[in-house]
């Protein structure tokens, strides 16, 4: 017995080298129990090296040498018969040694569980799991609401006890993932909670909202390498953080495709900041954006336009389509659309709500077909506008509907402008009485330029007082009285150098004004100035 002992043992030790010494005690002594001829062991071995299988694995799984080698290709020819590769049998070579019979009932069980051949060759292993096993990681599966057809693009969940199955699902549950999202997204139950835990922790870090990450769970089975040079890559492209985190589901594409989609849309003309803008127009790949651009085009609606709007590229080509319609339906023309543009983006019923609105106020259909803009915006704020210029400011509701373009303007920078007029320009003083209606024509010209005519005038000893119109006429009509050979090129110039510091000015105190405008109104519920 000793002798035979050391001859599979010398025998072994021939084959496989170093690797002899990873043939397990058990398999040593199995391998020693048959009456085998050297011949036979050294056939099997030389066909198990044959199919590629490494030294290794072979010692791993010396028991195959048990058999020869005539029945090891069988049982590897029944397996490609049964759908595994050969990559697939050599990387799971212990099923060569399994029963073909009792293989084969394993695998028309997986395949009576809507398992299909394509997944039982991507994880093999399941093949050695018995029937009964099987069907018990199942139905715990099902019983968590994971539906048959995730089960089968998760195949190897089956191989997961009920126990282990719960101590990962419970997890997510815990980490603010909804069942239904769990449903879709079934892999995240094969990674343990300590690795979900470490992927969600380093999303959080770099500034995704934890309810971001329930909304894209995927995103937890990326490690936090992938993620990171995914983050990197976008902010390289120019998108801002917040938007990253905004749109966390970017972190989920790869940084080849984010690349394709992001030089599409540059050949386009869409610039790198209206890009940041609408960071969402990354999603669609170029053969979507592309069509989506080409029926803008066809619509009438110009490259300029488009590449301001770059939302309408988020849109299907039927929904613009219909959106398009509506507006002409309303004989809004196609130079008024093009300038408009915008209104695309709404729904007919949204426009629908809001033309009503407007015709309710007394606009007339064809005040609101000159200013399209007013469908965009929202009715209840129109409403609060026009009521605030008509009962608070006294202006007349004739005035109102016959320039309806200051229903989508700042109320509060309509009131500003009043008062400027009033105290600056006409030198009243506050208490004294002022009639708006009497200066209805200054209602679309911007404070600064009122400001900077005023200096002009001065400089000039032009009498605006006495003539306040001069104030509202064009640089070049305004200028000629001094200068009558003026050009429109050098009126445009002493334009912008006037009123540019103004402009400057006047924008930062409106965008304080406006802040504590809505902080006033938050507290009083009135505004500011209820009185001119």
């Amino acid at each position: 017995m000793e002798k035979r002992d050391h001859n599979i043992e010398w025998i072994l030790q021939d084959l496989l080298g170093d690797n002899f010494l990873n043939i397990s005690s058990f398999n040593l002594s199995f391998v020693e129990n048959p009456v085998l001829k050297e011949k036979e062991i050294r056939a099997s071995f030389s066909y198990l090296s044959n199919l590629g299988i490494p030294l290794k694995k072979i010692a791993g799984n010396a028991q195959l040498l048990v058999y020869k080698s005539e029945k090891i290709k069988s049982n590897f020819n029944d397996l490609i018969k049964m759908g595994l590769s050969r990559s697939q049998v050599v990387k799971h070579v212990n099923l060569l040694g399994r029963n073909p019979n009792t293989i084969q009932e394993h695998y028309n069980n997986l395949r009576k569980l809507g398992i299909s051949p394509k997944k039982i060759d991507l994880y093999p292993y399941l093949l050695n799991f018995n029937p009964n096993t099987i069907q018990e990681h199942y139905n715990n599966l099902r019983k968590l609401g994971i539906a048959p057809r995730e089960i089968n693009t998760n195949a190897q969940l089956i191989s997961f006890s009920p126990k282990t199955i719960q101590s990962h699902y419970d997890n997510l549950i815990m980490l603010g993932m909804t069942t239904q999202k769990i449903n879709i997204n079934a892999n995240l139950l094969a990674f343990n909670p300590e690795t979900v835990n470490n992927h969600y922790n380093n999303l959080i870090r770099l500034g995704v909202s934890s309810h971001k990450v329930s909304m894209t769970p995927r995103l937890l089975s990326m490690n936090a390498t992938t993620v990171l040079n995914h983050y990197n890559n976008l902010k390289k492209l120019g998108i801002k953080p917040q938007k990253i985190c905004k749109f966390a589901h970017f972190l989920g594409m790869s940084p080849t495709t984010v690349r394709i989609h992001y030089n599409n849309l540059k050949k386009l003309g869409i610039s790198k900041q209206k890009i940041n803008a609408n960071t969402q127009i990354l999603g669609s790949n170029p053969i979507t954006v592309k069509n989506r651009y080409n029926n803008l085009k066809k619509l009438g609606i110009t490259p300029e336009t488009i590449v301001a709007n770059t939302q309408l590229l988020n849109m299907t080509s039927k929904t613009v389509q219909n959106h398009y319609n509506n507006l002409r339906s309303y004989g809004i023309t196609l130079q008024k659309i093009n300038r408009c543009a915008n209104l695309l983006w709404r729904d007919s019923e949204t426009i629908n709500t809001n033309y009503e609105n407007l015709i309710n106020l007394g606009i007339a259909p064809r005040k609101v077909m000159s200013r399209p803009e007013l469908l965009g915006n929202n009715p209840i704020t129109i409403s609060s506008n026009y009521k605030y210029l008509s009962e608070v400011l006294h202006l007349d509701k004739a005035t109102i509907q016959d320039m309806p373009s200051l229903l989508s303007e700042n109320p509060d920078s309509f009131a500003r402008k009043m008062r400027i007029l009033k105290i600056a320009i006409l030198e009243l003083k506050p208490n004294e009485e002022f009639n708006p209606n009497d200066y209805k024509d200054f209602a679309i010209t911007s404070p600064a330029t009122i400001m900077a005519k005023k200096d002009y005038c001065i400089e000039n000893n032009l009498d605006y007082k006495n003539n306040p119109t001069w104030l509202k006429i064009t640089w070049k009509k305004l200028m000629r009285k001094i200068e009558p050979n003026i050009t429109h090129e050098g009126a445009n110039k002493e334009k912008l150098k006037r009123t540019t510091p103004y402009k400057q000015r006047y924008d930062l105190w409106m965008k304080e004004y406006r802040k504590r405008g809505r902080e006033f109104y938050a507290r009083t519920k009135r505004r500011i100035i209820t009185r001119l």
